[in-house]
């Protein structure tokens, strides 16, 4: 069953353990790093570590993307549409230019950079474009990643390991 943005931020929210007079820095800084942890994953591919994109590794990425993205609309008051993301991927899909891997990660450290500025859906939604553009190069969706974010959060929570650092806790 498809999965909407609406429902992904109600899941998002769910997990969200910070204070939330902080919220606003908190997943903006939490955007930056996961962005950063996007970086990783192509840098590795670079550096030899693997022959192509490790498509696990970037959909976990992404999700955590996605759902401090979902996290920075819910503090400012920017509705996600109650579509389903993979109407949303498929409406975006359209015009989807094929870059190489390493200018969508460019772009969207950019574009978290412009977040921190400027809280708009508009670099919200190009944030969400270059996400469906990078689950594209490993022949994942945008929705792969949102299940796989809210599994993996939902397996960290019954196992009381929300809180910690990295990614096989």
């Amino acid at each position: 069953m498809p999965i909407t943005f609406r429902e992904f931020g109600e899941h998002a929210q769910s997990f969200a353990i910070y204070p939330k007079e902080y919220a606003l820095t908190y997943c903006s800084l939490g955007l930056l790093s996961e962005v950063g942890e996007v970086a990783g994953v192509i840098k590795r591919v670079f550096r030899g570590d693997h022959s192509e994109i490790p498509r696990d590794r970037l959909i976990s990425e992404i999700g955590d993307v996605l759902w401090y993205v979902s996290e920075i609309a819910r503090a400012t008051d920017i509705t996600l549409d109650d579509i389903s993301i993979a109407e949303y991927v498929r409406t975006a899909s359209i015009t989807i230019p094929l870059k190489p891997v390493e200018e969508y990660v460019y772009q969207l450290h950019v574009l978290t950079l412009d977040l921190f500025d400027t809280h708009t859906k508009e670099i919200i939604d190009k944030i969400l474009y270059t996400c469906i553009c990078l689950c594209m190069k490993v022949n994942a969706s945008l929705e792969d990643a949102a299940i796989e974010n809210v599994a993996k959060l939902t397996k960290r929570r019954e196992s009381n390991k929300i809180k910690g650092y990295g990614d096989d806790r």
